[in-house]
């Protein structure tokens, strides 16, 4: 089943230029020499590689346009306005007459997640030092917690609100 590349016809090899051969016999003791080639000076070359370069795309992005990024979408992510919830706010006492349970479902609050995470952090540890303790409760880094409390969504978000909501089931503040 295996077959060899078909060879090349002889007509494909005489049709190949001479400038484009390996080398030039030389005559001399049957020495090959590389194809003469004509030299160019070093400023012409600058000169066609700076024309090349004004023609190319720029390939990667300094440091200063990364950051520049990064600031832009955080203050996108800022802007943004929180969405309104139906029915009353977690934190809004109950209305004569209606009763809530002890803990929260962060798994079926509809709010998007950064709300619901700087929510269950007041309702948790109160105002000072929420965030650490916060952080902490979930084992996350601080910068991450605070990250995904300024509106960047985690890739694990259902599991981070499971466990939101296990630690204020089963867990007393610390």
């Amino acid at each position: 089943m295996d077959q060899e590349p078909a060879p090349r016809p002889q007509a494909a090899l005489a049709e190949t230029p001479a400038a484009l051969s390996p080398a030039v016999p030389d005559g001399a003791g049957g020495s090959e020499q590389p194809p003469a080639r004509r030299p160019v000076s070093g400023a012409a070359l600058t000169a066609a590689m700076a024309a090349v370069l004004a023609d190319m795309p720029p390939t990667r992005s300094t440091p200063d346009e990364i950051a520049t990024r990064r600031k832009d979408r955080l203050k996108r992510l800022r802007s943004r306005p929180a969405p309104v919830a139906a029915g009353p706010e977690p934190s809004d006492p109950p209305a004569a007459g209606e009763t809530r349970p002890a803990f929260h479902d962060w798994e079926a609050d509809p709010r998007p997640f950064a709300h619901c995470l700087r929510e269950w952090g007041r309702r948790r540890h109160g105002t000072a030092c929420a965030h650490a303790l916060g952080a902490a409760d979930l084992r996350l880094p601080a910068a991450t917690y605070t990250g995904y409390c300024h509106g960047l969504r985690p890739a694990c978000e259902a599991a981070l609100r499971r466990l939101m909501t296990l630690l204020d089931r089963f867990v007393p503040p610390a």
